[in-house]
């Protein structure tokens, strides 16, 4: 009596094959998340590399330390002080047809500080001699006023969202004092 065994082999190959493939889709996932946790890392540290350059290494949420304004005489403290830089300029102009400035200040987000560069803090400081009156919220230093006013949009990475969302709350005028 002769027994047909093509059938069994075709199966027991398929079947090696199948199991070759899986070990094989489950050793790449593995190796994927591995490099690409190595990736995140690599690009936290560099950052935390770079920022600790200007002041020394504390968490964000912890850290606090002033943006001199030095031509105004004024300083703001922020947690993540060594993510932006504030460009100022003495220019006269008006808010909104209404109120007269004589000086604004706009932050933005340092190189390397966010992932995505769409990412933009969207408030500017104005400075007056006079007090605004659509402010909702001013600080008079000195001679001078301060108001913060602007339109902040959504960051796309969450982590740019978290610093801009820190930013936001500590761009304030209760932050500001003078030097």
């Amino acid at each position: 009596m002769k027994t047909n065994q093509k059938g069994f082999s075709i199966l027991i190959v398929i079947l090696m094959i199948a199991i070759i493939a899986a070990i094989g889709i489950l050793a790449f996932k593995v190796v994927h998340d591995k490099n690409k946790d190595k990736r995140q890392d690599t690009t936290q540290n560099s950052q935390k590399n770079s920022s600790s350059t200007n002041t020394p290494a504390k968490t964000p949420t912890e850290a606090t330390a002033p943006v001199d304004i030095p031509s105004w005489g004024v300083k703001i403290t922020l947690r993540d002080a060594n993510k932006v830089q504030l460009t100022t300029e003495n220019k006269s102009g008006k808010l909104l047809d209404v109120d007269s400035y004589e000086g604004v200040a706009v932050p933005k987000f340092v190189a390397g500080a966010v992932q995505d560069p769409t990412c933009i803090p969207s408030l500017s400081l104005f400075r007056s001699k006079t007090s605004f009156s659509q402010a909702a919220e001013q600080k008079k230093i000195g001679d001078y006023y301060y108001m913060i006013t602007g339109a902040p949009g959504p960051c796309d990475n969450d982590a740019d969202n978290q610093l801009k969302t820190r930013f936001l709350k500590d761009f304030t005028t209760n932050n500001l004092s003078e030097l």
